[in-house]
């Protein structure tokens, strides 16, 4: 899972204004910084949460587990279309189908010439866990697109609880991103092992909110 973690600009104040001054405004700049970050972290859990619904409902698709117990051209062609609107009203990056074996049967972008229909992701940490697990999340680079993402997926059971495939939906930052650095005040998500996944700042992405020990490298991997 993520964690939220915010980091407001501190502005250098003029000593002429004196001592007690400086104490008002370096409060007044506490406060807004604080009001900023809450509300960058509310409307990220609403975006994220909205977007966990999504694989969520779709492993219970009638037309999803159909696919995955009986794969045929009708099959996929209903629903590649199903995604494909699905990911257009939610502004999901893209959303995909994998069978037991991790090979894309579906997906939102299946007219694209990058269509991850055929490819085959059995060594994703997202589709490991959620054979395992039922769900998934692990954020990573996208290996077609090369674009960070988080990729959130559930697994489809059949009716007696035999695994089928997988239900993967990517979430992309960019407007997010964009968003934070309109409000001037650098903003950032870091994982459990305090790797920078989500900034305002493009080149902190990546990097450490602390030195990395093994307990943190172990975290993140999760």
């Amino acid at each position: 899972m993520l964690t939220l973690g915010w980091l407001a600009a501190s502005a250098v104040l003029a000593g002429v204004a004196g001592e007690a001054a400086r104490r008002d405004a370096t409060g007044e700049l506490e406060r807004q910084a604080t009001a900023g970050a809450a509300l960058h972290a509310a409307v990220l859990r609403s975006e994220l949460d909205k977007q966990r619904a999504i694989p969520i409902v779709l492993a219970g698709d009638p037309d999803v587990a159909a696919l995955l117990t009986t794969p045929s051209a009708q099959a996929v062609n209903g629903v590649d279309r199903k995604l494909e609107r699905l990911a257009s009203q939610t502004r999901a990056a893209v959303i995909y189908v994998l069978d037991a074996r991790g090979l894309t049967l579906a997906s939102s972008n299946w007219r694209a010439s990058t269509s991850f229909v055929g490819s085959r992701y059995e060594f994703r940490p997202y589709f490991i866990n959620a054979m395992r697990d039922a769900e998934g999340e692990f954020y990573a680079l996208g290996t077609r697109s090369g674009r960070p993402g988080l990729y959130l997926s559930r697994r489809v059971d059949s009716a007696d609880g035999a695994p089928l495939g997988v239900v993967v939906l990517k979430v992309e930052f960019d407007d997010l991103e964009a968003e934070w650095r309109g409000s001037g005040e650098p903003a950032w998500v870091a994982d459990p092992g305090g790797v920078v996944l989500v900034t305002s700042i493009p080149e902190w992405r990546f990097r450490t909110t602390e030195p990395m020990d093994e307990r943190r490298r172990r975290l993140s991997l999760t």
